[in-house]
């Protein structure tokens, strides 16, 4: 098992695909399938081997199971390998060796499953072959990339994460779709998942943390239909008025024919929040200060209605081509409203009462179009490329009123958006591959208050390369970078940078239980009209909000090294600075005091993180995420320095023969992040049991989960503190609603259609031989 699992690794990393593209009389060549479907197997890894038993050349099975080598004089023996066989070996004889049959390996295939060890460690990313055992227990693909090692799955949110960070892209075959859709696929048609924890090219300047890519089975014919609904309700009125606190619905629907797939997803949520809040806030010697929580009457609430459709297509022009289109709205609708009874006093001498109300709504409607082709043109060479418009409106309204004080807002802001970008890939050698990229954003942005208006023009212009080079056998080199030509344009100024994104993984494997991932990253954050527009909000009488026109680019940087064990556990040391980080910043202009953006000119982050995932046995699973840190920023002299340990611990008990799935989450993932003049809270801390009963041959699925009112070092409240001369204020805003909350979640699942089978006729064009039935 230690070998196979050895060479699962090694796939297109020792031998890469050396494929020529016309055969030669002097090539070896054969077609691989499974002894009993007969069908061919994919990426099979095909050695020769001298008569010591050392590699001298390899390479991989394409999509029909087909390979084509040339064999050095050396060569003694073929050996043929793929997770799940039996290892096919064979002396050198014949160069034509037909059809190669290999056997499925039982004792291997369960050992994966309970060892978890279906993962393949890449120099820049982990692939996963999905099992059965890793299916059971789950109804959608959100819940089973929380069973990935590095990947959680927030049950209470629905967000997913990678290494803690939720600004994921989740791709379908490599394609870019609706995000509801990728989360909420079923599990049954996934054949691997490949996580990027370091994207690189457009995923890299688009801000994206991670990309998740779920690779599908391509041999599924028919109607698959998914819908589920659940719903948050407060069980000891903490949440005001309000005993439904939270509801989200989702609908996806596809239909598959040969080489053409439609889709239609949508999804809906509403949210009514009632939230305590109390603050201190001190300006020289005149104090305001809330009374404490009251829990019985919150002195907010958040009003949310969001919906998005999305409908689509693929449809495969030619072998390895193939052609995607997306249409999709969002409607997001906001309404917020916050009151405070204050007292007020000088000097600490009570000088009265008072009351304040703020209200926000915001209304969003967002149209895109979405256009993507991938094309392989043989096992060297291939292109991917898209192209998006999008057009956002927005309308907000903002107002605050204290005492004899009001001031109101009402903006809008219309946003045109453009991208396009294209990679091509070439393999000069099974050791050797290029990317080549290029990216285009355009964005023409248009804000008007009154009779004011802000103008804001965009324009990316992005061109990467990335080598992909294995010098030994141990050895594994991704480097390469962006160069990013940026051009901004508001009222009448104009500001064009470049910036350049280096990239570097070095992937030392000493043994086939360890290996070492030495990395260096930097990601780009540009200012955002928001951060730009000299547009002022009122916060109070005295605290205004404006943005700054001469923010400039911040870049990110990353370095750090990733120590994978037993390949279940990963060990991550890492160091972040950002010299431009874009952060808050209060000033004081007469009697009035501002809050607006600067570029800090120090921020650094340093800790450490741990992933485990330890399946205890067939029917239960254990996974873990730890991060301990602190950062740091500095700006004009002032700054602050916060430490943080965030932790989320999944347990899951799974019995297939009852249909029951059982589990406690222990999420801690409340932290303090620097500011300038004080620090921010966000995110929380909570625990979640569950208990799932599926039905209906697994079909329909009913779901019961609770928060308890655990304390066990958890904190739930959020608080948030300033201090810039001579104003102060400190806030607090209780999460006490999630102790006690219930949710009570309903999906199901239908599919009927065809399993089809491939096989290839004698010319070597490809028939299908469907077989029907319902399920998967």
């Amino acid at each position: 098992m230690k070998k196979r699992v050895f060479f699962s690794v090694l796939i297109l990393l020792v031998s890469c695909s050396f494929m020529v593209s016309a055969k030669s009389a002097a090539d070896v060549s054969a077609t691989v399938k499974d002894s009993q479907t007969k069908q061919p197997i994919e990426f099979a890894t095909v050695e020769l081997l001298s008569t010591k038993d050392s590699l001298l050349l390899g390479c991989i099975t394409d999509s029909k199971g087909y390979f084509e080598i040339t064999p050095p004089l050396k060569t003694a023996k073929i050996r043929i390998r793929f997770m799940g066989y039996k290892d096919y070996e064979v002396t050198f004889k014949n160069r034509n060796m037909g059809t190669i049959l290999m056997m499925e390996d039982a004792k291997q295939l369960n050992e994966v499953a309970v060892k978890g060890n279906a993962r393949q460690n890449k120099i820049d990313r982990d692939v996963f072959t999905i099992t059965k055992e890793m299916r059971a227990g789950t109804t959608t693909s959100s819940e089973l990339l929380g069973k990935l090692n590095g990947v959680n799955y927030n049950r209470y949110d629905k967000s997913i994460s990678v290494d803690g960070k939720t600004n994921v892209l989740i791709l379908i075959d490599g394609v870019e779709k609706d995000q509801n859709m990728a989360k909420n696929l079923s599990p049954d048609r996934i054949e691997r998942i490949e996580v990027i924890k370091d994207p690189v090219g457009k995923y890299a300047t688009d801000g994206y943390s991670a990309v998740i890519n779920i690779v599908l089975k391509k041999d599924y014919s028919g109607v698959d239909f998914f819908i589920d609904n659940t719903s948050f309700f407060d069980v000891v009125h903490t949440n005001g008025k309000y005993p439904f606190a939270q509801d989200y619905g989702n609908l996806n629907f596809t239909y598959t024919y040969k080489n053409f797939d439609v889709y239609l997803s949508g999804w809906g949520y509403g949210g009514n929040m009632a939230i305590p809040i109390t603050y201190t806030k001190q300006y020289g010697m005149v104090t305001s200060t809330t009374p404490p929580f009251d829990y019985s009457d919150p002195n907010s609430s958040i009003r949310n209605r969001n919906s998005s459709i999305s409908l689509g297509g693929d449809y495969t022009l030619a072998k390895g081509h193939t052609l995607s289109a997306e249409v999709n709205y969002y409607g997001q609708h906001q309404n917020n409203n916050f009151w405070y009874d204050l007292t007020n006093s000088v000097n600490g001498v009570t000088t009265g009462q008072s009351s304040s109300t703020t209200t926000s709504q915001n209304n969003t409607d967002q149209w895109q179009g979405t256009l993507t082709y991938n094309g392989k043109f043989n096992d060297k060479s291939s292109v991917e490329s898209d192209l998006r418009y999008s057009h956002n409106a927005n309308v907000g309204d903002n107002s605050f009123a204290q005492d004899q004080f009001f001031s109101s807002s009402h903006i809008n802001k219309n946003t045109n958006y453009v991208r396009f970008n294209g990679t091509y890939s070439y393999q000069f050698t099974p050791t050797f591959s290029t990317d080549l990229g290029y990216g285009y954003v355009g964005n023409n942005s248009v804000s008007s208050q009154s009779d004011s208006t802000f103008t804001y023009k965009e324009m990316r212009n992005r061109f990467s390369l990335y080598l992909n080079y294995q010098p030994a056998k141990q050895w594994r080199l991704k480097a390469g970078g962006i160069l990013e030509l940026y051009s901004q344009r508001y009222q009448a100024s104009r500001n064009n940078q470049g910036a350049f994104l280096p990239y570097l993984n070095v992937q030392f494997i000493p043994s086939q239980k360890f290996n070492i991932i030495a990395k260096y990253h930097a990601t780009v954050n540009y200012p955002g009209i928001d951060q730009l527009s000299p547009f002022k909000t009122a916060q109070d009488s005295l605290m205004w909000s404006l943005g700054n026109p001469l923010l400039k680019t911040s870049i990110y940087h990353t370095a750090g090294l990733e120590f994978h064990i037993m390949n279940a556990i990963t060990i991550e040391p890492y160091y972040n600075f950002d010299n431009h980080h874009i952060a808050t910043y209060i000033t004081k202009e007469g009697n009035y005091y501002y809050s607006s953006n600067v570029n800090a000119g120090y921020y650094d982050r340093y800790g450490v993180q741990l992933n485990f995932t330890i399946p205890l046995a067939k029917t239960i699973f254990w996974q873990n995420w730890m991060d301990i840190y602190s950062n740091h920023i500095r700006y004009n002299g002032e700054g602050t320095t916060q430490h943080n340990f965030n932790i989320n611990s999944t347990l899951v008990y799974v019995n297939p023969k009852l249909g029951v799935n059982t589990g406690l989450v222990l999420q801690k993932q409340m932290y303090r992040d620097a500011a300038i003049q004080g620090y921010t809270s966000d995110n929380n801390d909570l625990v979640v049991f569950f208990l799932q009963k599926s039905l209906m041959k697994s079909k329909l699925n009913i779901t019961l989960l609770y928060m308890p009112p655990i304390k066990m070092g958890l904190k739930y409240e959020q608080h948030n503190l300033t201090q810039a001369g001579q104003y102060y204020q400190v806030s607090s805003t209780s999460l006490n609603l999630i102790k006690n909350l219930m949710f009570f979640e309903v999906s199901y699942h239908f599919n009927a259609g065809k399993q089809v089978t491939q096989k290839h006729t004698p010319s070597g064009q490809d028939e299908a031989k469907p077989k029907s039935g319902f399920g998967l």
